[in-house]
Formats: structure tokens, sequence, C-alpha cells
């Protein structure tokens, strides 16, 4: 007779389903991140605008915010303080691939975002320990609700891109990935019309073994494995 030789799997449909999800699941992972990061950030927006609260207050005719508190976040270092964790912190990755599209001359939305952000810290730093500048710009606050904004924005983006990941991952998980095959005696004279005879078995195998001229068993109820 003729050599047998072993079919080979190719990257069919069950590896592309394996892909798929593990790519799901890294995205998964990747959000979880980012909604740390956001957490992060715009914990450090709501002590920025504790800030500005009592403004708000006073001009409302509510004289409730003195002492404590409130001059510590009145505290331009303080501030200070805060848009460096801001900038070190959730903003950091933003920061850096900035730099890295300025020097590769092919700046983006993150270089935008960092040069404001860098530029009003900055102006802000130099005026806090050059006092006799008399500049009195006090823009902390504006690096830590730039980045808040910014990263919540792409926290919503990446979540929508999740959810159209995770739609296709379920369509993807109704593709069946094995499949009947059946193998049926060389010498036997079973009709065309007929794959089953009495020398017939059914085995196991992977979609992605599946060739043209092979006969599979479909039962009631169960999704076809191939076109054809």
């Amino acid at each position: 007779g003729f050599e047998a030789k072993r079919r080979v799997s190719g990257l069919g449909v069950a590896e592309n389903v394996k892909k798929w999800k593990e790519l799901v699941s890294k995205k998964e992972d990747l959000l979880v991140k980012s909604r740390n990061r956001v957490a992060f950030a715009w914990t450090l927006v709501a002590l920025c605008c504790g800030s500005h609260t009592s403004h708000i207050l006073h001009s409302l005719g509510i004289h409730i915010a003195h002492g404590g508190i409130w001059d510590l976040l009145h505290n331009s270092y303080v501030k200070g303080g805060l848009a460096v964790g801001a900038l070190l912190g959730p903003g950091r990755e933003l920061l850096f691939d900035g730099i890295k599209a300025f020097g590769k001359r092919s700046p983006n939305m993150n270089s935008l975002v960092g040069l404001g952000s860098m530029a009003a810290f900055s102006i802000s730093l130099i005026s806090l320990v050059n006092p006799e500048l008399e500049w009195d710009a006090s823009f902390f606050d504006e690096p830590v609700m730039l980045l808040g904004f910014v990263l919540l924005g792409r926290s919503l983006e990446e979540r929508a891109k999740l959810q159209a990941s995770t739609d296709m991952n379920e369509l993807l998980s109704l593709i069946p990935t094995q499949s009947r095959l059946v193998i049926t005696s060389s010498d036997n004279n079973t009709p065309v019309d007929s794959v089953l005879s009495s020398d017939s078995i059914c085995i196991n195998v992977s979609v992605d073994d599946i060739r043209v001229g092979d006969s599979l068993l479909v039962l009631p109820g169960e999704t076809f494995p191939v076109d054809g």
C-alpha cells in the first residue's frame, strides 16, 4: 500500500479562536490597569477641586471653608506635590510616549497633552521657587485636571473597544472546533449518498484537520463545523 502520512494542523479555526480569547484576556487586564490609573488621577483631581470649593462657597454666601484641610489644599507646595503625583503616576506612560514621539519627529496626541501639562507645571514651579519674579502664576491644578480628563476619555474608549471584542468573541465561541470524521474501508462498496456502513468508524478530530473529500457526521441539533 501507500505510505501513511500524519495530518499536520494549520493555523485554522481552533487556533484563531484561542488567539482571539488570549487577546481579549490581555485587553481586560489592560482595562483594569486603565481603571486604576483613572481612579488615582481623579482622586488627585478631587483634591485639586477641593481647593476651589471654598471660593464657590464664598460666592454663594456660605463661609464654612476655613482652616484645617482647606488651608492645606490652598498651599502652593501641596498643589505642586499633587501635580508631581499626577505627572509621575497615572500620566507617566502618556508623557513618555509623547517624548518618544517627539524624538522620532512624529508628535502625536500624547505629545500635545504632555507639552501642555509640562508647560503649566514648569511655569508654576518657576513662579513658586522665585517669588521675586512676581509672576503670581499658580497653574498646578491644570496638569492634574488635564491628565484626569484625558485618561478618563481613553478609559471609556478602551471599554467600548473591549465590549466590541467581547461580542466578537461570543460569535467565535459558536464555531465548533471539533468534528466527527467518518472513516470507511477503501474496498467498501457503500452507496455514494450514504457515508455510514457496518465497518465505518467515527473519530473526533480538530476542524483544522478536515480536508476536501472527507466525510463528516453531524448529529441533529449540532452546528456544521465546515462549509461545503
